[in-house]
């Protein structure tokens, strides 16, 4: 319910945008068709499979999108872990001081 002092929606100017220059650069082939580019980012946790982007541009994945990238990029390449012999400590969210040997991952790439 509007106040006295705030105008009626209808009294308002309608916003147009142009769809055709929405700034949207997702991907989203049509059947049939291509596209390619270099991987130039992969978010796993957005979305239900995660989004990957194509020279920029993001498209969400599907499972099988997921599978394929991770078996074509990830299985059979090396993968080296360190555990840093100086440990580190945080205040966890019950204000408790948590101890932990940091990670570092390094990976055998054949290009």
């Amino acid at each position: 319910m509007a106040s006295k002092s705030e105008p009626a929606f209808d009294d308002l100017d309608p916003v147009n945008t142009d769809e055709e220059s929405s700034g949207s650069n997702w991907l989203n082939p049509d059947p049939g068709e291509t596209v390619s580019g270099t991987i130039t980012g992969w978010n796993p946790d957005a979305g239900h499979n995660g989004v990957i982007e194509l020279d920029g541009n993001p498209m969400y994945m599907n499972r099988t999108l997921q599978r394929q990238l991770i078996a074509a990029l990830v299985e059979g390449n090396q993968m080296f872990v360190r555990v840093d012999e100086d440990s580190q400590t945080f205040t966890n969210d019950d204000g408790e001081e948590t101890e932990y040997h940091p990670k570092e991952a390094r990976f055998a790439r054949d290009d």
